[in-house]
Parts: structure tokens; sequence; C-alpha cells
């Protein structure tokens, strides 16, 4: 949404189709993943064959790349504001966290994660509280917070018990 004096940041809108479309076809990784690795566990799924912690991997590693495109979002806001070095510094924190935290070995990276994402939904919440993003923002992010950190706890509970 593009602030105009017809559209204020704090208007009362639904989440528009397309984000919410969007932001539930990326957390289809997330539930398939980490259910891909409870199937495993529960012995639900005939082992394939593949390496033993490839769908760990995978799930790391697409957090990080949402975590880093998270990031991308208060760049885009601190372009539409004069005097938001804040938000600049905000928007490289999540892609130096994640790229870190790949770089961890497991459940430290997944703990690292879920620490991210946490810190990513608290931010979206006070973006929103400080009318610096619509309201609908706040709320699309709370949802698919949960299904990630949903996600990433199954996750580490499944490693760790593997």
């Amino acid at each position: 949404m593009i602030h105009t004096p017809e559209t204020p940041l704090t208007d009362d809108r639904s989440i528009p189709a397309m984000a919410l479309w969007l932001g539930m076809g990326g957390a289809i990784p997330f539930v398939g993943l980490s259910g891909i690795m409870l199937l495993q566990y529960s012995g639900l799924m005939v082992d394939a064959g593949l390496p033993e912690r490839l769908f760990y991997h995978l799930l790391m590693t697409y957090a990080a790349l949402i975590a880093s495109f998270l990031g991308g979002i208060r760049w885009g806001l601190a372009l539409m504001r004069q005097n938001s070095n804040s938000l600049l510094w905000v928007s490289v924190i999540p892609s130096i966290m994640a790229w870190a935290a790949l770089a961890l070995p497991r459940p430290y990276d997944n703990l690292v994660l879920i620490g991210l994402f946490l810190w990513l939904v608290m931010i979206d919440v006070r973006l929103v509280l400080l009318t610096l993003a619509p309201r609908w923002f706040g709320t699309l992010r709370i949802g698919l917070t949960a299904v990630v950190l949903t996600s990433l706890l199954i996750s580490l509970l499944v490693s760790l018990n593997s």
C-alpha cells in the first residue's frame, strides 16, 4: 500500500487477497517440510534413501531466506520516510543473523531462527502501532509467524529425538 491522504496507514482494510495468498503460499514449505520430518520420525513415511537430515536442512535454509525477505520489508518502509536510519539498521540484521544461523550446528541454528522470527514479529507489531505499516500487515504477520514457529518447533523436537 502506498501511503496517501486517501489511504492512511491506520486504515482498517482487511488483508489484501494477494498478500494473503502469497503469505499462505510462503507458509507451505514450512508446513510441508516439518510435516515430512514428523512423518519420518513417527515411522509413517517410508525411507526414500535421502540423506538423513535433508528436510531439516531444507527447512533451516528456507527459514533463513524468509527471515532475510522480512528484513527487506523494513528497508522498503525506510525508503518511504526521512531520517529512517534505525529502520535501515533493523532491515539488515535478519539477513546477517539468518546467514550466521546456517553456520551453526543443530539445534542452535533452529534456536537462532526461532528467536529471529519472534523478534521480527515484535518489530512488525510495533511498526503497526506506530502507524508505519497498515493494521492488516500486523494481522498477517502474527498468523504467519505462528505457522513458522510451530514448524520450527516441530523440526527442533524431531531433530533432537532422532
